[in-house]
């Protein structure tokens, strides 16, 4: 396990980061994110990805928290 980068929102516990990844026949993908009023496109389907999620595991009390990277900043 890696170490604690925050303290849990809800109970203050020691947090450890985790990935959550969608599964989709053979590939897992991380999560991504994109505005809540974008459009697919139109040729393929695909919504115009802004960034990817992390997440951190609360070791106390299982609260899972997201956080937003910004394909700026490397999440893409």
């Amino acid at each position: 396990m890696s170490e604690s980068n925050q303290d849990c929102i809800e109970c203050g516990g020691a947090t450890h980061p985790i990935r959550v990844v969608e599964q989709d026949h053979q590939r897992h993908d991380t999560l991504k994110y994109t505005a809540i009023d974008a459009k697919p496109s139109w040729f393929l389907g695909r919504f115009p990805v802004q960034g990817h999620l992390t997440a951190e595991l609360c070791e106390s009390c299982g609260h899972v928290t997201f956080r937003a990277v910004p394909k700026e900043q490397g999440g893409g």
